[in-house]
Formats: C-alpha cells, sequence, structure tokens
C-alpha cells in the first residue's frame, strides 16, 4: 500500500513537472511578444499576432491538462462519475484492472473518442 502511494505521488510530481514546463514556454513568449511591442511599436501587429497565437496556445495546453486530470480520477479508487448506475458497482473496477496491469509491467490509460465517448487502453509486455 505504501509503495503505490509512493509510485503515485511521484507520477504526481512528474506530471506537475512536465505541465508546468509546457505552461512555461508560451508564458514567456508572451511576455516576450509583449516587451518587444513595447520596445518597438511599429511592430505592433505583429507583436499582438504573436501574443494571440500563444495565448491560444496556453488555452489549449490548460484544456488538455484538465481533460487528463479529469480522466486520470476514473481510476481512483471508489471513484463513481456522475452518470453511474445507482446502486451498481462500487468504483473499483478500474482501480484494481490498473493495479494488476501495473503490477505485471503494463499500462492502462484512459482517452477521450473524438466522436465522443471513452478509450481505455491496455498494453502488458508479453512473457
Amino acid at each position: 500500500m505504501a509503495q503505490g502511494l509512493q509510485a503515485l505521488t511521484t507520477a504526481q510530481r512528474s506530471l506537475l513537472h512536465d505541465v508546468s514546463h509546457e505552461l512555461r514556454s508560451p508564458l514567456a513568449r508572451l511576455q516576450a511578444a509583449i516587451g518587444l511591442a513595447r520596445q518597438n511599436p511599429q511592430k505592433l501587429e505583429s507583436s499582438l499576432d504573436r501574443i494571440e497565437s500563444e495565448a491560444g496556445r496556453v488555452d489549449e495546453l490548460v484544456g488538455q491538462l484538465l481533460t487528463l486530470s479529469r480522466l486520470e480520477t476514473i481510476f481512483e479508487p471508489f471513484y463513481r462519475g456522475s452518470q453511474g448506475r445507482p446502486g451498481r458497482g462500487f468504483g473499483l473496477g478500474l482501480a484494481i484492472a490498473r493495479r494488476a496491469v501495473e503490477a505485471r509491467g503494463g499500462r492502462v490509460r484512459a482517452t477521450n473518442r473524438p466522436g465522443g465517448g471513452l478509450m481505455i487502453e491496455m498494453s502488458v509486455p508479453l512473457g
């Protein structure tokens, strides 16, 4: 149990580090574009275009982060989505499946399907 919590904590720290880096890059470019616009008002239009582009990238990254964090919650023990059927299940199935697959060196992940719905991918090494 303690090892599982340690692994979960390590994975969350790694995710936060990666997300922090991904968000800092466009934010730094935004700050640079603002600084350039202030230094050279003649290039205001191109600076505004760059600012708009980078703001869109930040918005996209934040949306991906929110989606990822929501999808990861379905693997937590006792999690039952708002669409869960009353009186059916305890919210343990995906948590147990993930543990079993990871114990064998595999991986389980959830993604949203482009046309709607959820896709669960499980990969387990052969042998």
